[in-house]
Parts: C-alpha cells; sequence; structure tokens
C-alpha cells in the first residue's frame, strides 16, 4: 500500500493518512523537481536484507507519500526518482538499496556528509558544539592537572561532574544524524524511537507517521546548511563530495572478488611465519636467563614423569609483559602518546626502532613476530568471513570524509550483523579475530605481491589498477612553484631520483646524471621516498629520527640539503603555517572551498594573549620550582600550534588530491552509467589516487582510455604549471 500523509486537513478514512494508488503518488510526485527522501530497511546489508517502506516528501513540507515496500515495488518510482534531485540524510545508505532495485540516484544533496564538511577538523563529540560549549569544555580540560592519565572513562565522569551542560550536549546533540541536525537547525526534537521497532510492528499508523516525519525537515535543513557554505565560500566542496555520495555507495555495492584458495595458502604460510618468529622469541628469553620471565615444572605428571625445559612466560602481544624484558634488555620503553603527547611506557616501533643497535638479534626476530601476528590477526580468517555468498565479494564500508584532509577511510570493527547472522558467526564482535564478521580495511593492505593477487577480477573480466604519477610530489611543486622542483617535472626527470642526489651528495658523485640514480643507486633513491614525502608533510630533521631511526647529524644533514635544493617548499609551509595560526582553519583546496577547522583555535587565541609579560616572568619562576598549571598550560598551547602548523603544510596536498579522486570518480561513474556499463564495469577499491575496477575483457581498452581521460581532465584545474598524468597496470588481479 501507498500512504499520502498530510497535515493540512482531514483526510478520508484516517485522521493522518490516506491510502493511495501508484498512478496516484506518482501524479502527485510530477511538479517535484527536488525529493526528500528516506528508507527503512530490515538491516544495512543491501544483498541480504530487503527495503520496508520508502517515503518522499515535497520541499514545502506538507506532504509525503509512505510506501510499503511488500506490497509496491520502488521499481515503480525509477523514472520519477532518477530525474530529480533528491534530499536525505546518510544517502549512501538509501542509494545502494536503490541500486538493488535498479535505480540509479545521481543528482543528491546529503546533509549528513554537508554537516561532516562544515565540522571538518572537529572531533566527533564537538561536531555542533556552540564556542560556549567548546570553552566550557577547553577550560575543564585545562583545569584538570590528572586530564593526560585519565582513561575515557573517567574524563566522561570528570566532564559530568565540572561542566554537566557540555556532557549534556555530548550526550544527546553532538554528531551528524538527524536527530542532532533537527535540534541544531530547527529546534526541533525529534523522536527516533520508533526506528528499532519498524521490523516487528510493521506498516501501521505510528511506522508510517514515523516514515514521514523523517523526510519532512530534510529541505529546511539543506537551506540552512546552504547558508553557511555561501557564507564560507564551500558550496563547491559541498557539491565535491554530494556528488561522490553515489559513488561511494557503488564501490560497497560492488565488493570486490577475492582468491580464496591463494589466500588460504597466504594465511597458512602467515602463521607457520609467526609461530616460527614466537619460537625463536621464546628461546632468546630462555637463553639470555633470568629466571623472571620463565618457569621450570619442578613438580611434574604422575604419568608423564618431570619435564624440567624452561617454559617463556612472557605474552607477547601484551605490552605489559613485553616492556620489563625489554628494559632487562637494554631498550628505553619511554614514548610519546599520539593524542595525548605525554610520555608514556610504548612499545611502538617509533620508540625502538631508533634503538634496534641495543640488542639487534632481539630486535630482528621480535619485529619478525609483531608484523607477522598483525598481518594474521588482522587480515587473515576474517576476510574469508566478510565474503558474502549472495555475491561471492568481499564487501566493506568507505568514508568519504574519514580523515580531516577529506580522503577516504576504510573498514570498520562494526560487526556486519546481517552477514554474520546469515553465516552462524556471533552477531556482536568476538574477541577471536577469526570469528569476526566486520568491514574489512582494504586500503592498507600488505602491498606484497601475494597478497595483491588475492584480489581479482572474475572469470570473464579483467582488473585495471590506476594511478596518478607522484601526485602529492606534482601538487607539492605546483602549489609551491618552486622552480628547482618545478624543472624537475617539466624536464621528465624522476622526482625520487633529484632527491636522493640532492641529499646524499657524498655518496653519489656530482657528476652522476638524475637519469642514471634510478639504476646506479637504486638503494639511495629507495630511502629518499622517505624524507621527500616527510618534508612534503611538515616533517623535519627530528621527524626522521623518530620514524626511520637515523643519526641526529644525518638527519639535519638530509633536511638541510633538501630544504637548499627546494628552498620555494618552505616559503610555502611557512605561508601555510602563518595563514592556520590567523584563521583558524586550513584552506585545503582554494578551487573547491573544502577547509579543516582548528576546532578550538578561538580559546587557543585567547589563552595566547593571556601571554603577557607578567605571565612569561611567572612563567621563569616555574623553571625555580613554582607552578606545575602553568607548565601544563604553556605545554599544551605550543603542541597545539606545532600540531596544526604541520596539518596545515600536508592537508593542502592530500586534501586537494582527496578533491580530485572524487572529480574523476564522479566523472567515470557518470559515463559508466550513461554507457549502461552499470553491475558490469566494477569500481572494487580505492585508495588515495588510486582506482582499481573490474571490466569485461572485451571493454578493457575503452574502458582504460576514458579512466585516463577523466582523470587527466579532473585535475587540470587544481594545477597552474604542470599536469597529472596516471599509469595503468592491466592484469588478472590487483598489481601494485
Amino acid at each position: 500500500m501507498i500512504y499520502l500523509v498530510t497535515l493540512s486537513q482531514q483526510l478520508f478514512g484516517s485522521s493522518v493518512y490516506k491510502i493511495i494508488s501508484i498512478e496516484e503518488s506518482l501524479c502527485i510526485m510530477k511538479d517535484w523537481k527536488m525529493i526528500q527522501f528516506d528508507t527503512e530497511t530490515t538491516g544495512l546489508d543491501p544483498h541480504i536484507d530487503t527495503s520496508l517502506m520508502w517515503q518522499f516528501g515535497n520541499i514545502e513540507g506538507t506532504v509525503q507519500i509512505v510506501v510499503d515496500c511488500s506490497t509496491v515495488s520502488p521499481k515503480s518510482y525509477k523514472e520519477k526518482l532518477e530525474s530529480s534531485f533528491i534530499i536525505g540524510t546518510n544517502l549512501g545508505f538509501d542509494c545502494k538499496f536503490a541500486f538493488k532495485e535498479g535505480i540509479i540516484l545521481r543528482k543528491v544533496y546529503d546533509c549528513m556528509i554537508v554537516e561532516q564538511l562544515l565540522y571538518l577538523g572537529f572531533p566527533n563529540f564537538m561536531v555542533g558544539a556552540s564556542q560556549d560549549t567548546i570553552d566550557s569544555y577547553c577550560q575543564a580540560v585545562e583545569d584538570c592537572p590528572n586530564w593526560d592519565t585519565m582513561n575515557s572513562k573517567q574524563k566522561s565522569s570528570y566532564v559530568n561532574q565540572i561542566v554537566p551542560e557540555v556532557a549534556e550536549f555530548i550526550t544527546y546533540h553532538s554528531g551528524v544524524g538527524l536527530k542532532a541536525l533537527c535540534y541544531r537547525y530547527l529546534n526541533e526534537d525529534m523522536d527516533k524511537s520508533v526506528r528499532g521497532e519498524i521490523i516487528w510492528r510493521g506498516i501501521d499508523d505510528t511506522t508510517v507517521l514515523y516514515g514521514a516525519g523523517d523526510v519532512k525537515p530534510l529541505y529546511r535543513i539543506m537551506q540552512a546548511q546552504l547558508k553557511i557554505l555561501r557564507q564560507r565560500d564551500s558550496v563547491r566542496a559541498a557539491k565535491v563530495d554530494c556528488d561522490f555520495v553515489p559513488v561511494k555507495a557503488y564501490y560497497e555495492w560492488c565488493g570486490v572478488h577475492m582468491n580464496v584458495p591463494l589466500w588460504q595458502k597466504k594465511m597458512q604460510q602467515d602463521e607457520e611465519k609467526m609461530n616460527t618468529a614466537l619460537k625463536r622469541l621464546n628461546e632468546f628469553v630462555i637463553n639470555f636467563g633470568d629466571a623472571r620471565f620463565f618457569k621450570v615444572n619442578l613438580q611434574g605428571d604422575l604419568w608423564e614423569g618431570f619435564d624440567t625445559t624452561p617454559v617463556c612466560t612472557i605474552n607477547w602481544n601484551s605490552a605489559k609483559q613485553v616492556i620489563p624484558f625489554l628494559t632487562a634488555l637494554g631498550f628505553n620503553c619511554k614514548g610519546i602518546d599520539k593524542k595525548t603527547k605525554e610520555e608514556k611506557d610504548s612499545i611502538d616501533a617509533s620508540v625502538l626502532k631508533p634503538q634496534k643497535d641495543v640488542n639487534p638479534d632481539f630486535y630482528e626476530v621480535y619485529l619478525a613476530y609483531t608484523e607477522a601476528h598483525k598481518v594474521c590477526t588482522t587480515y587473515g580468517q576474517n576476510y574469508l568471513n566478510a565474503i558474502n555468498p549472495k555475491t561471492n565479494r568481499v564487501h566493506t564500508q568507505f568514508r568519504s570524509l574519514g580523515t580531516d584532509t577529506g580522503r577516504l577511510a576504510c573498514g570498520s570493527q562494526q560487526q556486519n550483523t546481517s552477514l554474520a547472522k546469515l553465516k552462524g558467526l556471533p552477531l556482536k564482535a568476538p574477541k577471536d579475530p577469526k570469528l569476526k564478521c566486520a568491514y574489512p580495511q582494504l586500503q592498507n593492505l600488505p602491498a606484497d605481491e601475494i597478497t595483491r593477487a588475492c584480489f581479482c577480477a572474475e572469470d570473464g573480466n579483467t582488473w585495471i589498477s590506476r594511478d596518478y604519477k607522484g601526485q602529492e610530489s606534482v601538487l607539492m611543486a605546483d602549489f609551491s612553484q618552486d622552480k628547482a622542483m618545478l624543472d624537475v617535472f617539466q624536464k621528465g626527470e624522476d622526482m625520487h631520483s633529484t632527491v636522493a642526489y640532492m641529499i646524499f651528495p657524498n655518496d653519489i658523485p656530482r657528476d652522476t646524471p638524475i637519469k642514471e640514480i634510478k639504476s646506479k643507486f637504486k638503494h639511495l633513491r629507495q630511502i629518499a621516498k622517505g624524507p621527500e614525502f616527510c618534508f612534503a608533510y611538515g616533517g623535519n630533521d627530528s621527524t626522521l629520527v623518530a620514524q626511520y631511526g637515523m643519526e641526529p647529524a644525518t638527519a639535519k644533514s638530509i633536511y638541510d640539503s633538501y630544504m637548499k635544493g627546494f628552498s620555494g617548499i618552505s616559503r610555502f609551509q611557512e605561508k601555510e603555517k602563518k595563514f592556520v595560526v590567523t584563521h583558524g582553519y586550513i584552506l585545503i583546496s582554494p578551487v573547491t572551498g573544502h577547509k579543516s577547522y582548528w576546532w578550538d583555535w578561538k580559546y587557543w587565541k585567547r589563552r595566547q594573549q593571556s601571554f603577557t609579560q607578567e605571565f612569561w616572568e611567572e612563567y621563569r619562576n616555574f623553571h625555580k620550582g613554582t607552578g606545575d598549571a602553568i607548565a601544563r598550560k604553556v605545554s599544551t598551547h605550543f603542541k597545539a600550534k606545532t600540531k596544526y602548523e604541520k596539518n596545515a603544510c600536508n592537508s593542502p596536498l592530500q586534501g586537494s588530491g582527496a578533491c580530485i579522486f572524487k572529480i574523476f570518480n564522479k566523472m567515470y561513474f557518470d559515463w559508466v552509467v550513461d554507457n549502461s556499463y552499470f553491475n558490469i564495469i566494477k569500481f572494487c577499491i580505492p585508495v588515495h589516487d588510486e582506482i582499481n575496477i573490474e571490466v569485461p575483457d572485451s571493454l578493457v581498452e575503452r574502458a582504460d582510455k576514458k579512466l585516463s581521460e577523466v582523470m587527466k581532465d579532473a585535475a587540470r584545474p587544481f594545477l597552474k604549471t604542470l599536469e597529472l598524468d596516471s599509469d595503468a597496470e592491466i592484469s588478472d588481479h590487483w598489481v601494485h
């Protein structure tokens, strides 16, 4: 049945709705150029779950149409929906269920995505917060002497006690969901309690009204958001990300095919590596001879007799148990917490790698174990668990604004409950990784040949990987307008070789042609990639020491040589640093208007203004033994400044790259749909500047040619001097 809902009059048969025909509903919608749209489903997986209700509303909010999908096929609305502008929230989800009905939504406005864009850079719990709320929260944190040592539960309790109004906001009004948006823009409280009842209640007065209510406010929210977007000159940014919504949905819809026997073979090899490394670790402990870390069974067994073989007692996956042994070996396990920036005990690679020479034999074995264990637990059985038997492919989730730079993020620890139920696996995320049925991470897979070969085209299809050639280096050269760097690209020389020549003057003879470095000094060229990207992202010699374990003098020499050769980069970075400190946001791209915000900048600015001459006199007294609070205040202040200055160097490169990626994906998606290749050319895995697609053998040449064209066209508006070209790898599987 189809329900017409209106609050403007009493309707025949019901005070809340009237049952109408498909023809009547289409007649009512005939002049709707914009449609407020939402769906209610039995679950989150479009290949397993089904639609319960589809809801449409006019932009005036006076009429809503609710379709009972158990009695009426949504296919009836294909022409109308595909030709209209669709307004919704979390439309990527709705797009997938529309794909299932053969309906391809392309002209969309997603209120949730736009809200994420408006608060890009904000922590999730502060999205939508007023300046007063931000100020109250920041002041409470600054006044708490133990904040950096608290766990999340303790922090929450502290905030509840000190600033209850902030706690209330975080609990009820933060976020980008429809309920939060209604409160934020319309001052309306939306009751979402019915959502979980629809499956067992079925279609009744309550669920019909609930469905109608979900689409009623969307246009008004859009108008309020557009006002802010215009003020910030970010309308195009919103268009880029809204245009990408159906493309992201298509990636999730298509999924990726796996070579299961090859993956199982790889799993076996990985487990053998892990067990071999574990055995070597345990033997190392026994040979070390410190009785604190092993035990001997002196009691024995009645039947087996006595076995006095020492047994290692260390759980190598427990930092608490590993750190004492590392300390006994001479390692310093003090590191800096990435979140709090405070010192803490750590077994992170960034802490241990610079100290590998303390005990190189142990370090080699321990590194082999940690790498093998990570591979086994992260990329093992749970990838096979993620294969959907309905499609025989792996489907995951992507977040189009997954980072503060606007890059995509992939995967989730959240259990795919619909798939888990179908496979008889636990519905709640289990501790055992082999029982997980989560949304797998596909972007950060190991780049080795065997791993990549496991992701492949189905029979009759070909896999095409195409990515930009040195995208971030090209963007840096163009943005900075550094003459030396521009010259490298304009001459067609290899950037990595040029950097190697520049930073290793004592190792590469000065008369060596740049074109010969790749073959003659391959190792140095490979090493040069690290510093090259490090400096481009705002790092310095200290970063090289921390990340690569370099000697400080060597790192300083490399940094100075690089910046001397590419002086324009330093000028560009200083400009970006000054901008974020002055304005409180990073302009990711002047082309689109994407911005990443320093969320507590105004509070930081006021604190900076409090650093008067009198304050610094008091601070100097601290070094004579007074004022812990003053030291914390200063430390917090300058750590924040350093963080955002570094982000300001990095974000324009990664963020512009993300914009280019979304734009060419949209262009290519439109070409696929317009040429009736939907579900024929499949979008498989997006990785930063790389697209991976699966194409019928007969379409390979045409599909790749078009892909090359749109990738070049999409990048052109972002560049003043250079062009971005791309390379393709065409095979039966994913080639890196």
